[in-house]
């Protein structure tokens, strides 16, 4: 279990709004990757970064939980691009297959990062599996929208093989679970 920094309990279902938190769990040896961290976000619970050991190589990744529109977030998505810009920045420095995940809070084309991903060949999960099976799009949100997301760089999603959206793990969202090739003979490594 990979943690991002520790949250208070929630009380109440009322303190909807205030919900912060990020962690990875794995079944492989995992280790969380440094950052040079921007003052006090690592602090707001919003952003972790890790490092996977998978049978072919480290994978590396960040899940992200975006600031929620509303009066208790102001500047929910210049707060959430600036977060995204990060994490980007930290994942495009890191060598290897990696991955950006997790709830967003906003549709991907009110967001800054999804152009920068697309440009540098990233390619969300969903897009991805619509474009080998025709799978239509899911919703991932309360069954209204698509804010969950898995962005793979390209050297993830040359081992690309399946993807399968589950909506009852959690009440409001979907879960986006993912398969890929195992061992190295898929794997793409630049210097």
């Amino acid at each position: 279990m990979l943690a991002g920094a520790p949250m208070a309990p929630r009380c109440t279902s009322s303190d909807a709004g205030h919900y912060a938190g990020v962690a990875f769990a794995a079944a492989c040896p995992c280790r969380t990757i440094a950052a040079p961290w921007p003052p006090d976000l690592f602090e707001l619970g919003r952003l972790q970064f890790g490092a996977f050991f998978t049978s072919g190589s480290w994978v590396s990744g960040a899940v992200a939980y975006g600031f929620p529109e509303g009066r208790t977030h102001p500047q929910a998505l210049a707060k959430t691009d600036a977060m995204l810009d990060f994490a980007f920045s930290r994942m495009t420095a890191q060598p290897g297959p990696r991955f950006m995940a997790g709830d967003w809070n906003f549709d991907l084309d009110t967001l800054a990062v999804t152009s920068q991903l697309r440009k540098a060949g990233w390619v969300e999960a969903q897009d991805l599996w619509f474009s080998l099976t025709g799978q239509h799009i899911q919703h991932t949100c309360k069954g209204a929208t698509r804010k969950d997301f898995l962005w793979m760089s390209p050297e993830l999603a040359i081992g690309f093989k399946a993807l399968r959206v589950d909506h009852e793990v959690f009440a409001d969202h979907a879960v986006l679970i993912a398969s890929f090739a195992s061992g190295s003979a898929h794997l793409e490594r630049f210097a």
